[in-house]
């Protein structure tokens, strides 16, 4: 596994958080979320939406970009 953005544990933490988000983003994760898909995306200053149905996409880009990103540096 090749990864350098997180360490190991926080990498790994990611991992298991992103598995068990299926269809329902729970609010305690979301400033955890955004906070990881600013690191992933590389854009720092892009401001945390809010919990409401209307950023629903959003936050699935958000997810989408986790799981892109632990697809890519999981050893196939």
């Amino acid at each position: 596994m090749e990864q350098t953005k997180f360490t190991i544990e926080e990498y790994q933490k990611l991992k298991e958080t992103a598995e068990g988000i299926k269809d329902y983003l729970p609010e305690n994760l979301l400033p955890y979320i955004w906070d990881n898909y600013r690191i992933i995306s590389g854009n720092i200053e892009e401001p945390r939406p809010c919990s409401c149905g209307s950023a629903a996409a959003h936050w699935g880009k958000a997810v989408t970009t986790i799981k892109n990103y632990i697809n890519e540096v999981e050893p196939k």
